[in-house]
This record gives structure tokens, sequence and C-alpha cells, in this order.
């Protein structure tokens, strides 16, 4: 099961068993909210690192290609060095 997949499943059980929980008051659902909970959190802090990951890749590989630009330029001459 993908991690959108996780998530959709747990908030729709989430929104089902608050409803339980609202209708009867059987505290049992309150551990079942809680699992449903985490889950949603789980999938919200693998979205995140993630996301942070692909942002310093993507980071990353700008410096590079920049660098290999401004070498090229320096081979060139085209970029003097301040000293």
């Amino acid at each position: 099961m993908t991690d959108e997949q996780r998530r959709s499943h747990a908030m729709s059980q989430l929104r089902a068993a608050r409803e339980l929980y609202s209708e009867t008051g059987d505290s049992v659902y309150l551990a079942v909210i809680d699992t449903h909970l985490h889950t949603i959190a789980d999938v919200d802090e693998r979205r995140r690192l993630a996301l942070e990951r692909r942002t310093a890749l993507l980071e990353e590989l700008r410096m590079r290609e920049e660098h290999k630009r401004t070498t090229v330029k320096e081979e060139w001459g085209v970029v003097t060095k301040s000293e």
C-alpha cells in the first residue's frame, strides 16, 4: 500500500471511528482514533522528509552546475578572481 493509500485509508477510518465514538461514547474508539492519527502523522512526516531530501538534492545539483559553469568560464578567462 502506498503512503497516499495508507493516509487515505487512515483518514476514512478516523472519520468512522470519530463518528462511532461520538454516538457511543465508548472509550475503546479513542485507541482506534489515536492509531489512525499516528498513521496520518507518520505519512505526513515521511512526505516532509522526502520533500526536504528532494529540495537538498536539487540545491546540490544547482550548485554543481553553477560550479561547472564557473570553472569553464575561468578556464576560458571569462571570470577573473579578485584577490
